[in-house]
């Protein structure tokens, strides 16, 4: 079991199930594995800390991802057409590919590496 969180703004997607993934990036802890059950939450360590899906989903596949720049990302080394670019990014909440450039530009600087896990 891996418990992710989620800011509010990406809450109301992740209920919805049109968000059905979430990247983050390297840290201290380990991420899911294919087959773990992931607990998702928003507002942790808060008053207002809530489950957002229930049963757990399971963590259906994870995946090495980069993002270079506006025009790069790669999935396990390999290079994402515009068009997969655009569906990582819809999948991930997100309206736009632009929006998705801005979002990670914003918060984590590019270029980015982390992990896409998908449920």
């Amino acid at each position: 079991m891996v418990a992710y969180n989620f800011k509010a703004c990406f809450a109301p997607l992740v209920e919805s199930r049109q968000k059905r993934q979430t990247i983050r990036a390297e840290g201290k802890r380990k991420h899911a594995k294919p087959g773990d059950a992931l607990q998702l939450y928003t507002g942790m360590r808060t008053k207002v800390c809530r489950k957002l899906l229930n049963p757990d989903p399971e963590c259906a596949s994870t995946h090495e991802i980069e993002i270079r720049d506006r025009l790069e990302m790669r999935i396990d080394g390999i290079p994402q057409t515009l068009s997969e670019q655009r569906q990582v990014a819809l999948d991930d909440g997100f309206d736009s590919l632009k929006a998705f450039h801005d979002f990670f530009e914003s918060v984590h600087g590019l270029p980015f590496k982390g992990k896409l896990i998908r449920w």
